[in-house]
C-alpha cells in the first residue's frame, strides 16, 4: 500500500451531474479547461466524489450552517459577486432557520450504530428519525 504524504487537492469549477440512491450518492465534478487555438473553452471531468448519502447530507448541513453562520463575513469579501453572495447567505440563513432543517439536524446529531444491519435494506437511523420528526 502507498501513503500520501500530503492531501489530495482537486479544483472543480461546476458541478456536472448527481446521482442519489438511499446508501450512496455520486456527485461528477468538472472544471473548464481552455480549447486549442481559437476552439471554445470546454468542460472536463475532473473528479468523481462518491460517499454515503447520510454522510453528504450531513455535510451540506454543516456547510448551510457555516454560510449562516459566517455570512456577513462572506460578504464583505466577496464584493465582486455581492447580490449573487447575498442571495445564497439569506436562503441559507432561511434553511438554516427551519423548522424541517432542524428536525433533520437534530436527527443527525444522535449517536450512530455501532453495526450495521443486517438482513433487508433499510434507511439509516437517523433517516428515520429525521422522517418521524417531520411527519408528525
Amino acid at each position: 500500500m502507498t501513503q500520501q504524504s500530503k492531501n489530495l487537492e482537486v479544483y472543480v469549477d461546476d458541478s456536472s451531474g448527481v446521482i442519489f440512491s438511499p446508501r450512496i450518492t455520486k456527485v461528477l465534478f468538472t472544471s473548464t479547461h481552455p480549447g486549442a487555438g481559437d476552439d471554445d473553452p470546454f468542460e472536463q471531468e475532473v473528479l468523481t466524489l462518491v460517499m454515503p448519502t447520510d454522510t453528504l447530507l450531513t455535510f451540506c448541513l454543516t456547510l448551510l450552517k457555516g454560510f449562516a453562520k459566517n455570512g456577513e463575513g462572506l460578504l464583505g469579501h466577496l464584493s465582486e459577486n455581492n447580490g449573487l453572495f447575498s442571495t445564497a447567505i439569506k436562503a441559507a440563513e432561511a434553511i438554516s432557520a427551519s423548522e424541517s432543517f432542524l428536525a433533520v439536524e437534530d436527527a443527525y446529531s444522535g449517536p450512530s450504530p455501532k453495526q450495521k444491519p443486517r438482513g433487508p435494506k433499510k434507511k439509516p437511523v437517523a433517516g428515520r428519525r429525521a422522517s418521524r420528526v417531520l411527519t408528525e
